[in-house]
């Protein structure tokens, strides 16, 4: 829905987010190299702009946080009113394909967020280790009345880009997100709604693999598409571009997932995929993702 307030304030709040968002890394690195650690652009970000906007008193849409948490002691209570009472077959029945869903999603996020965090930090994730974990978790977090959940491509990517190195941060993220529910909820109300959108797009703008598109239009430039027979066609003397028939899958599960539903799209150019390169064109087949020579890889040999 679109933020209430003054629509140009908001789009100028939205811009300057995004400005600080590239300009001050750029600064501390520069200028304050020793304190770079410690000068987070995110929360330089939030707080600039929130005290700007509070100083000049902006008609623009705000945080509400009003939760009922005061205390630890409200955090017991509530968790205690939340446990389950009555179990039945009936329930279980009705709740499991619910759960299926939400867990099918949740797995899915959690390996997207694997691929991009180990491309930025050149690990490589235990990924039946984490899924078995999340699936313990998000059953204790259902038991108590919370929303199981995944690891999240965007907070992971703001970690990483503010220097943060170990797992234990991801879990301290969510103590402080505690901490700041029960201590500075009148300060988290300050902070207008259009920073957080320029925050996010700029962590999108980190998340998004530009290689691929930059090949694919780097190839198309050399070879136009002339005929429907040179569009599904593969040069398989030159493995470092992406293809059209994976541009498609790219640009389909991307449109499929933005205007419908993530595990639609999923589902559905998953089978496509294996639909074309088992049965349709076994003898020219889409590449498989793999991490050795995924499009990435190549980006220092172009």
């Amino acid at each position: 829905t679109a933020l209430e307030g003054h629509l140009n304030q908001n789009v100028i709040l939205f811009v300057l987010s995004i400005a600080l968002m590239f300009l001050i890394p750029r600064i501390t690195r520069r200028y304050l190299a020793k304190f770079e650690s410690l000068l987070s652009a995110t929360l330089l970000t939030l707080i600039l702009t929130t005290m700007g906007s509070y100083v000049f008193h902006l008609d623009v849409e705000r945080i509400q946080l009003s939760a009922s948490l005061k205390n630890i002691g409200d955090l017991s209570t509530l968790v205690a009113t939340q446990w389950p009472t009555t179990f039945s077959l009936d329930i279980f029945i009705f709740a499991l394909p619910f759960a299926f869903q939400l867990a099918f999603l949740c797995y899915l996020d959690t390996l997207l967020t694997s691929l991009v965090v180990d491309k930025m930090t050149g690990e490589v994730t235990r990924r039946d280790k984490e899924l078995f974990a999340q699936g313990i978790a998000g059953g204790v977090a259902g038991l108590v009345g919370g929303i199981p959940g995944a690891q999240a491509t965007i907070r992971s990517v703001l970690i990483i880009k503010e220097g943060g190195t170990l797992r234990i941060a991801g879990v301290l993220v969510g103590v402080f997100a505690l901490v700041e529910m029960i201590l500075f909820q009148d300060a988290i109300n300050l902070i207008p709604k259009a920073v957080f959108a320029g925050i996010l797009m700029k962590v999108g703008y980190d998340v998004f693999d530009w290689t691929p598109p930059r090949l694919y239009l780097k190839e198309l430039f050399r070879h136009p598409v002339v005929n429907l027979h040179h569009f599904f066609s593969r040069h398989d003397d030159e493995p470092i571009y992406v293809t059209n028939r994976e541009m498609v899958i790219i640009i389909g599960t991307t449109l499929v997932t933005a205007l419908w539903d993530l595990n639609i799209a999923v589902g559905i150019f998953t089978a496509l995929f294996y639909l074309h390169n088992k049965v349709l064109n076994r003898k020219n087949p889409i590449r498989d993702l793999k991490p050795e020579i995924e499009s990435e890889g190549f980006s220092d040999q172009i």
